[in-house]
């Protein structure tokens, strides 16, 4: 039998919810979002609105089927709304300056339905979506595995505002997400994985208390992961969890003091294992300065927090050949909870002709956990050490680290470290004439182990970034530079990855028939073909990044 391929990712496909916001008085209109992303308002008359989206990418010296397309219709006339929408995509193999990436391939299709009902002072809706998903694994096997997500989620939420007594205004969630995939070999389904979640969420906001104004709440969550198979990186876990929260804001003219506090509970259940639960407690303090005399157009933002993780259940207990993440990955169910002490401040402006955000952030972490590669001989020398962390179990998917079928895999060791994480962001746009606008940003951050100052692994290198961009009317157009330093600050057996410099030029262009408004989008990234590397991909020293590739979207909304 092969070996397997990629492991389970906990919520690989975001979740696609539809919900209602509701209006203090019945003259309001209902707000419809889907997925957190404002899309149609409507009014007191019955409303249909529809968008379809058309998509053909093309990649350099490939004729590779590549598209996609996806419909979205909504309807309501302010006290009931209805939402329907699906697409799908397609595309062949992934093109990078050296060639074809071999079985990179991939398609996805999904379909959801939402429906609400919104008064006065309440509001109700529901929604279900599917998702179904087929991608291939390259370098792996020679190229012959390929993995198979499939997703249902259906959705409950309600709340209520404008209302009398202590809360002025609560919501409440129910998710329920029935999650699997199986690894194909070839044709034949090697390991079958199942990840169930059942999230409820509920939030209230109390009336204000002279300037204090903010909302308390509550979140569970439970968890059923399973794998069957000969090459189960785990045993079977239940997850339960508990979250309790406060957020509070105290309003001046010109200075907004917030605070805000969470204590969660973590169970994890390894069947054949021992428990491991965590309580965590995370406390944060914010002030906003606006200055008087800059009439709104200056920020000071300074915020100190005291942030707790506890480690997932993948960092735990996996124990085995990890082909999707390119690792033979080392669990270790003793880890503690990461707890951080962090600090940052930022400067935000605006004006008629420019606007701006540049922030400098610190982090000191307590056990923060990373992934740390180990050589062969470190692992030999320690192999009694990784074995006791397991017992009852063996190595999943191989008998020697070194051997033929792990050639190129890094040995991945989960740890925990004292850790500091500083950096800066900075970005601007500038109106340089009424039809011309210029964007500039740049990040940067540096990650060390405390105990002896080595770096973090896998922190990205040094990136600054331009473009100009033209408006007229319906029509746009542009391009943007991102150029990225050499990263050769290294973790034990990290390799580096050289800097480049990507050239991406996009125009496009709306235009109306009739009650439909279309638009036309074409986009060309990667101009000058360029070989480089993610110095934060875990199949960086085996695959580069896609080479230049160009795509036209047609949307139209009626």
């Amino acid at each position: 039998m092969g070996r397997s391929a990629v492991r389970l990712l906990t919520g690989f496909i975001a979740s696609t919810l539809i919900v209602f916001s509701t209006s203090a008085a019945a003259q309001t209109p209902a707000t419809a979002t889907l997925s957190g992303r404002l899309l149609h308002t409507l009014s007191r008359d019955p409303v249909v609105s529809a968008t379809v989206v058309i998509e053909e990418l093309r990649r350099e010296a490939t004729s590779s089927p590549d598209g996609a397309g996806a419909a979205d219709i909504h309807a309501g006339n302010g006290t009931f709304a209805l939402h329907a929408g699906g697409g799908g995509r397609r595309s062949g193999d992934v093109d990078t300056p050296l060639g074809e990436v071999v079985n990179s391939q991939s398609r996805n299709g999904y379909a959801n339905i939402g429906l609400a009902w919104t008064g006065s002072q309440g509001y109700f809706g529901g929604s279900y979506g599917y998702d179904d998903t087929k991608y291939g694994i390259p370098v792996v096997e020679e190229g012959s595995l390929q993995l198979t997500p499939r997703r249902h989620s259906v959705s409950l939420r309600g709340g209520g505002t404008g209302l009398n007594g202590a809360f002025d205004a609560f919501r409440g969630t129910v998710t329920h997400r029935r999650y699997q995939h199986d690894e194909l070999e070839g044709d034949e389904v090697g390991t079958h994985f199942t990840n169930n979640t059942t999230e409820l969420e509920l939030m209230g906001s109390h009336r204000a208390i002279g300037r204090l104004k903010g909302s308390l709440g509550a979140w569970v969550l439970n968890r059923a992961f399973n794998a069957e198979g000969e090459e189960a990186l785990s045993p079977a876990v239940d997850q339960n969890s508990f979250a309790a929260f406060l957020y509070e804001e105290v309003t001046w003219p010109h200075l907004t003091f917030q605070f805000g506090a969470r204590v969660d509970r973590a169970t994890f259940e390894p069947a054949g294992e021992p428990e491991r639960s965590f309580t965590n407690a995370s406390g944060s303090l914010g002030l906003l300065v606006r200055p008087a005399g800059a009439d709104d157009r200056l920020t000071i933002a300074a915020s100190l927090a005291r942030a707790a993780r506890h480690p997932a259940l993948e960092e735990m207990f996996f124990f085995g050949l990890h082909p999707g993440n390119f690792a033979i990955e080392l669990g270790n169910p003793d880890l503690d909870s990461e707890r951080a002490l962090g600090f940052d401040l930022s400067l935000r402006w605006r004006s008629a002709r420019a606007s701006g955000e540049i922030t400098y952030f610190r982090n000191d972490i307590d056990q923060f956990i990373f992934r740390s590669v180990l050589d062969e001989q470190e692992f030999e020398r320690r192999e009694g050490e990784f074995a006791a962390r397991f017992p009852n179990r063996a190595l999943v998917g191989h008998d020697e680290p070194g051997g033929e079928e792990t050639e190129g895999f890094a040995i991945v060791d989960f740890v925990g470290a004292d850790a500091v994480l500083t950096g800066v962001e900075a970005h601007a746009d500038f109106q340089l004439t009424p039809q011309v606008i210029a964007e500039v940003g740049a990040d940067y951050v540096r990650g060390t182990v405390k105990k002896d100052d080595d770096p973090l692994p896998r922190i990205p290198p040094l990136r600054v970034r331009g473009g100009l961009r033209y408006v007229r009317n319906a029509f746009q157009a542009g391009g943007e530079v991102l150029g990225a330093a050499r990263q050769d600050r290294l973790s034990g057996t990290e390799s580096p990855t050289g800097g480049y410099a990507l050239v991406k030029l996009f125009a496009s262009y709306s235009f109306t028939m009739g009650r439909a408004v279309s638009t036309i989008t074409a986009r060309l990234d990667n101009l000058t073909n360029e070989l480089y590397r993610n110095h934060l991909s875990l199949i960086r020293d085996l695959v580069p990044e896609m080479g230049r590739n160009f795509k036209v979207l047609y949307n139209v909304k009626f």
